[in-house]
């Protein structure tokens, strides 16, 4: 079962850098590729652990919120304080 949840959880990290490779490309055939990449992956994901299918809505705040920690510890490295 967490082997399905780590695999959904990839494929909802490669869906929302496709989005956001969409949202920075300025062709619009380009825009269009990596929309339906997004969703696709995005599809993949819900049905890889259907247990966790998010709503729309709540999947795109948590590729926002994705984006926003990388672009986070881009900025600056957290101290780490979990043991891996």
């Amino acid at each position: 079962m967490k082997d399905m949840q780590a695999q959904a959880e990839k494929l909802r990290t490669d869906a929302a850098e496709c989005a956001l490779i969409r949202d920075l490309a300025t062709e619009p055939h380009k825009r269009e590729l990596f929309n339906r990449l997004a969703e696709h992956l995005n599809t993949l994901a819900d049905s890889a652990d259907p247990d966790f299918a998010h709503p729309r809505r709540r999947l795109m705040s948590t590729i926002v919120l994705i984006f926003e920690l990388k672009a986070a510890r881009e900025r600056k490295p957290l101290p780490s304080s979990r043991s891996e």
